[in-house]
């Protein structure tokens, strides 16, 4: 194939395909140079085969079946997979309905195109939240101190369970109105001094004092060992310091009432529930729970076991379609990357992963159509022909022109080849070549002209004259106004003078044998059509 072949093939191709994209101009076929004609054809020929099954699927772009990489299957394989794809898509709208009842029971908004696993999860921990919530103040567990300072509740609910711990601890032991004494220094002599050897306690007036004031708090005997008597005295400093740490405090107070409503009683309140209260918004905020859920335990008023039927319902279906949809995906052998542009097909929200199914379901009797074209996609790209088979895939190619286009890359990349190996041929000018070709038509038929005037001339340059031999045979015909002889008898009395007149006899077989008798003339050159219509031997006859 010559270079100029070459580039009268890529205008012809390109005025064909027309403009090109970014995306085609980008195609190389690899180690196109080397191939043979044979192989060249034999490519073209597999890519229109390619080209004719993606005619028969449309876009596999937008094909149902698009990055599933199965092979053929038995009957019984896609009886399989047709079942797990109807349970999971069966599944998944369950999911939805289960999300969506959820939201309403929560009072939660959320866009359907965006539910998901993860929401899913969301909404059931919150539920699940909701269903073991402690009793209390639903009022109250909205208000927002529990988000603008909630460590001084917790503090708060600390110093309350020290006291009341204190004040069981000291229930029966201690005389009525003591709890004001100050016994700090009490409890520090106590604590230097009650330790030492008897004879040196006895005589240390600290400790004497100490002892004397513990003896007027208790209401019996103080008890022998040093560390219960300072134990007394630590849970009586503990209740002074709730007293003037939270009672008297009167932010702090107005801030428990706030935060607690009814179950708010000062050193009344039942310690335990508060702490249970306490526990489950802090709980709540560190398993990543819905940061308003406190607010929607106050709007909702549904019993308990109504939302625990909701979460046992979300952690029986949840794990069954996660196991459906990985099992669908093994069988299909589906690129989730490719498919979804995500590594897991269960963080896809529910509604994508439906359409899919339900997608599928429709068009599933195209499967094998689709599996036939990926197997001839696959061997088209191990055999390198991979951007031209990107781009079909794509829909960037039509397939009508999926083989022109083929042809005419690889023109291109032969053309680059020969322009590499001869740079001359970038001095050709389209332009110019034009011109040298229209100058050549013109001469070419100039010289037309010229050669028909000189055998023209030159023919009647030969016409014999006189009235001798042939030539008078001739005239004494012309002469004549009837009784012409007949034209055999003419050609063969004077054959030679009449091919003189006109070399050039066009006649048909059979006005050969008619007109002409065998001798009378002869031939330098015979052209016969439908030659098969006369034997070879009569058609000798007639010429030297």
């Amino acid at each position: 194939m010559t270079p100029f072949t070459i580039i009268g093939r890529l205008v012809h191709l390109h005025k064909k395909l027309g403009q090109q994209t970014d995306q085609q101009r980008l195609v190389q076929l690899g180690d196109a140079i080397n191939w043979t004609t044979d192989e060249f054809d034999e490519l073209k020929l597999q890519l229109q085969a390619l080209a004719d099954l993606t005619g028969e699927i449309g876009n596999p772009k937008a094909h149902a079946f698009r990055s599933v990489q199965c092979g053929m299957q038995l009957r019984s394989d896609t009886e399989q997979l047709k079942l797990v794809i109807k349970d999971c898509s069966d599944s998944v709208q369950k999911l939805l309905e289960l999300g969506k009842r959820l939201a309403r029971l929560l009072k939660i908004s959320i866009k359907e195109e965006e539910l998901g696993l993860k929401e899913i999860g969301n909404l059931t921990a919150i539920a699940n939240c909701l269903a073991h919530a402690p009793k209390m103040d639903r009022n109250a567990i909205a208000n927002d101190c529990w988000e603008t300072d909630p460590k001084s509740i917790n503090s708060a609910i600390d110093l309350g369970q020290q006291f009341s711990q204190s004040m069981q601890r000291l229930d029966g032991k201690l005389n009525e109105g003591v709890l004001d004494i100050p016994v700090e220094e009490t409890r520090r002599h106590l604590n230097a001094y009650g330790r030492q050897f008897f004879l040196f306690r006895i005589f240390n007036k600290k400790y004497r004092l100490a002892k004397n004031t513990l003896q007027e708090i208790l209401r019996d005997v103080p008890p022998v060992n040093v560390d219960e008597q300072i134990a007394i005295l630590d849970d009586m400093l503990n209740c002074r310091k709730f007293q003037e740490s939270l009672l008297r405090d009167t932010r702090l107070t107005e801030m428990c009432r706030s935060a607690f409503g009814d179950q708010w009683k000062e050193d009344a309140s039942d310690w335990n529930v508060l702490r249970e209260i306490v526990t489950w918004v802090q709980e709540g905020i560190r398993n990543g729970i819905h940061k308003k859920f406190r607010l929607i335990h106050s709007m909702i008023n549904v019993e308990s076991s109504v939302i625990e039927h909701y979460v046992d319902e979300a952690e029986t279906i949840v794990p069954r379609y996660q196991k459906l949809l990985i099992q669908a995906c093994d069988l299909l052998q589906l690129d989730v990357k490719d498919r979804f542009l995500t590594n897991e097909s269960t963080d896809l929200p529910l509604q994508q992963i439906d359409q899919w199914l339900s997608h599928i379901l429709a068009a599933f009797e195209s499967l094998p159509d689709w599996i036939r074209y990926r197997l001839k996609r696959d061997q088209l790209t191990n055999e390198g022909l991979g951007p031209i088979v990107t781009l079909l895939d794509a829909g960037e190619v039509a397939s009508e022109s999926a083989v022109d286009f083929f042809e005419f890359k690889y023109q291109e990349q032969l053309f680059r080849s020969v322009h590499a190996e001869h740079p001359e041929i970038a001095e050709f000018s389209g332009t110019t070549h034009e011109a040298v070709r229209q100058r050549f038509q013109e001469a070419d038929h100039e010289m037309i002209e010229t050669t028909r005037d000189e055998v023209a001339n030159s023919h009647l340059a030969n016409i014999p004259g006189g009235n001798l031999g042939g030539m008078g045979t001739i005239r004494h015909e012309i002469q004549k106004k009837s009784r012409h002889k007949a034209i055999r008898r003419l050609i063969k009395e004077a054959g030679p003078a009449v091919q003189r007149i006109k070399p050039v006899f066009m006649m048909s077989p059979l006005s050969v044998a008619q007109y002409l008798e065998p001798g009378a003339v002869e031939f330098d050159l015979l052209l016969i059509d439908e030659a098969s219509q006369i034997e070879p031997v009569d058609a000798l006859c007639r010429r030297q």
